[in-house]
């Protein structure tokens, strides 16, 4: 006896059928979440200048000064003598008046500039010294008594010399005139 196997073979034929998928529940969160993402960038993008806004606006307000006139700023100068070198000081005893020195200080020099001036944000400023561990503000000055030392305000500007004041010259209509 012979067997006969009989193979038989099916084939398939696929045919693709549009479905309608199922509709998601989280779809439009989808672009809700891509908006709040991008929301939330733009947020932290303005946080950052913010606060790098306040950062410069604090300092800004810290160096930010006022001219003083000559009577705000009181004047006062003295001679000491120190180290066998006759010096000539000159403060000023204001409220809040520092002396902002124009330039470097040199011995050599034959004359000194200084300001009288007041910051106008006096707290921060004193904040910022105490923070940043640092003092640029003067109320005194020493010279040599060689030296010419001027001292500009807003009203006039004045001359000194080895102590004594040497001439005044007074800012009238914005015209300085000597007097």
């Amino acid at each position: 006896m012979v067997q006969t196997v009989l193979t038989v073979k099916t084939v398939l034929m696929v045919k693709t059928v549009p479905v309608q998928p199922e509709p998601q529940p989280d779809a439009p969160l989808l672009g809700i979440r891509k908006t709040l993402q991008k929301k939330s960038i733009r947020i932290a993008a303005a946080a950052v200048l913010a606060v790098l806004c306040a950062f410069g606006l604090v300092f800004w307000m810290g160096g930010a000064k006022t001219p003083v006139t000559a009577e705000q700023a009181k004047i006062w100068t003295y001679n000491k003598k120190e180290n066998e070198a006759n010096l000539c000081v000159l403060e000023v005893q204001g409220e809040n008046v520092w002396l902002e020195l124009e330039g470097s200080f040199n011995w050599g020099n034959p004359s000194v500039t200084v300001r009288a001036v007041r910051y106008t944000f006096p707290h921060i400023h004193a904040a910022l010294e105490g923070l940043l561990g640092t003092s640029a503000s003067d109320t005194s000055i020493a010279v040599s008594g060689t030296q010419l030392l001027t001292v500009q305000c807003a009203d006039e500007t004045r001359y000194y010399r080895d102590g004594q004041q040497e001439d005044v010259v007074t800012q009238e209509q914005g015209v300085f005139e000597k007097g």
